[in-house]
């Protein structure tokens, strides 16, 4: 025992080896994860389906920076055996070896850019006679000048993920409204329909609070006001802390905020024993078990997908009115801390039934579901 504490302590001491340590373990428990034995599972229940071999399977070309948000869409189809995909993996959004794209482009029955990024703009001027296109604009490129190098009469159709981000398009790049669908960004809607724990229904959640602009201040703000009519709500923040990200923490401005956020949580009487962090990690459907309203504080978002994913594990939601919100989430949108807070405090009053609650899922299942952005490409895709 004595050399486990030794050996403790000094992993305590040495931040270098903590981390080092702290990465072996991920490592080791990676595959015993909830989503990676959920993964297996899944492959191993599923009964295939039986379906006419096509003469020729549609090459889809997927040319992206990032397939964070389309991977396991595109694990889906795969697994549906009815395409050949081709991968562009750009190093940046505006960085690739072009001999590679026109050699991808060559083969591609269909192109799809996954970010209107540089991806969108090269292969829309290039697009073959025969071939599609289609983007998908996530938020943050709407305000770079891509947008506007697209050659939208060589694309056959966007996504974008709300009506905002719609109109924005069709306002700013003249992009015409049909050519334009509205797909929140996933999720697997029935990974969240799960009992909540005890005490969840005065909890409220925030995901995330890197950088400033998520603006968690205003999450203890409507924590401070709730907990003076009703002293048994608490807030659980699952998040990477502001100083492991070097990006954050070495722009003074920014270290600042924090270093006040966190000094307020620790004098605040409202505030002191009432805020828990949680490690971030990949199985929020389980941490959505203990969360009975998801706050959504930031200055922009594009659909801020863990509202829809706390919607649909059964929680309510209070959402600052950034650009979009009123139309993904309206009955939950708010023009202040304050307005959220009062939201909140009246749902409570209100209480819900199970009923109501099944009733969330439900309609949240419908709008944000996998099932939607996987139907829309098969449309599309051939």
């Amino acid at each position: 025992m004595a050399d486990v504490v030794a050996i403790a302590g000094r992993v305590a001491a040495d931040r270098a080896e903590h981390s080092r340590i702290r990465q072996q373990v991920r490592l080791v428990a990676e595959d015993y994860s909830y989503e990676t034995a959920g993964r297996r599972l899944w492959h191993a229940l599923r009964m295939p389906v039986a379906r006419p071999a096509p003469a020729r399977r549609p090459k889809i070309l997927i040319a992206s920076h990032d397939l964070k948000f389309l991977s396991l869409a595109l694990e889906w189809l795969r697994d549906e055996d009815r395409y050949d995909f081709l991968i562009d993996k750009w190093a940046a959004s505006l960085k690739h070896d072009e001999a590679t794209s026109e050699a991808l482009l060559s083969e591609a029955d269909v192109i799809f850019a996954e970010w209107c990024g540089g991806q969108a703009v090269w292969y829309s001027q290039r697009k073959r006679p025969g071939q599609k296109m289609f983007i998908r604009l996530h938020r943050f490129e709407a305000f770079t000048p891509a947008p506007h190098q697209v050659q939208i009469n060589n694309v056959d159709g966007v996504i974008v993920v709300s009506s905002f981000f719609r109109d924005y398009c069709h306002r700013t790049f003249g992009w015409p409204l049909e050519k334009i669908v509205v797909i929140p960004q996933y999720c697997v809607a029935a990974q969240f329909r799960r009992p909540k724990y005890d005490g969840a229904a005065h909890t409220l959640g925030l995901v995330g609070i890197n950088d400033s602009r998520k603006r968690p201040h205003l999450a203890l703000d409507v924590l401070r006001h709730v907990r003076r009519a009703e002293p048994r709500f608490r807030l659980r923040i699952r998040s990477v802390m502001p100083w492991d990200i070097a990006w954050v923490w070495n722009k003074p401005q920014q270290k600042s905020y924090y270093r006040d956020l966190f000094e307020m949580v620790r004098t605040d009487p409202l505030l002191a024993d009432a805020v828990l962090f949680d490690r971030p990690g990949p199985n929020m459907a389980e941490w959505f078990r203990n969360i009975g309203y998801l706050l959504s504080t930031s200055e922009s978002e594009g659909c801020h997908t863990s509202v829809s994913e706390a919607l649909c594990s059964g929680s309510r939601a209070a959402v600052i009115d950034w650009d979009g919100a009123a139309d993904l989430y309206p009955e939950y949108v708010g023009a202040s801390a304050s307005e959220l807070a009062e939201s909140i405090l009246s749902m409570d009053r209100a209480g819900l039934s199970c009923a109501e609650a099944k009733e969330i899922m439900d309609r949240a299942a419908g709008s944000f579901d996998i099932t939607r952005l996987l139907n829309q490409l098969r449309t599309w895709f051939g």
